[in-house]
C-alpha cells in the first residue's frame, strides 16, 4: 500500500508525522565532544598561502582557531561541527562517515 501524500489534508499529514516518529542520524553531543579530533589553526603568512575558511560558517579561520577534524580529514571550527554532527554524522563536503562509532575499547 502506497500512501498519497499529495492529497493529504494538513491534519493527515500530521498524524503521519506523528505515527512514523523522528528519524535521526545524528550523534550525541558526547559522542561527539569524545570522538572529534581537535586541532589549533595557524597561518603559513610567510609562504602566501591564501585565507582558508570554514565550509559550514563560512568564516575564516584565525590564528588559534580550535578545529574539529572527521575521520575523512576535513576540517572545521569546533563549534560548527559538533552541531552539525549533532544533526548528521556525514562529513558537509565530501559526505563520508564524519566520526567513526565503533567502540574498539572496552
Amino acid at each position: 500500500m502506497r500512501l498519497d501524500v499529495d492529497n493529504m489534508t494538513y491534519e493527515e499529514l500530521l498524524a503521519l508525522e506523528e505515527s512514523i516518529g523522528s528519524v535521526t542520524t545524528g550523534l550525541s553531543k558526547q559522542v561527539v565532544m569524545q570522538s572529534l579530533t581537535r586541532t589549533t589553526f595557524f597561518t603559513f603568512a610567510e609562504r602566501g598561502i591564501q585565507k582558508e575558511c570554514c565550509s559550514i560558517c563560512q568564516e575564516d579561520y584565525v590564528e588559534d582557531d580550535e578545529l574539529g577534524t572527521l575521520t575523512c580529514g576535513h576540517g572545521f571550527h569546533v563549534q560548527c561541527i559538533e552541531q552539525w554532527l549533532t544533526c548528521k554524522n556525514l562529513c558537509p563536503l565530501c559526505k563520508s562517515a564524519g566520526l567513526s562509532t565503533s567502540s574498539s575499547s572496552h
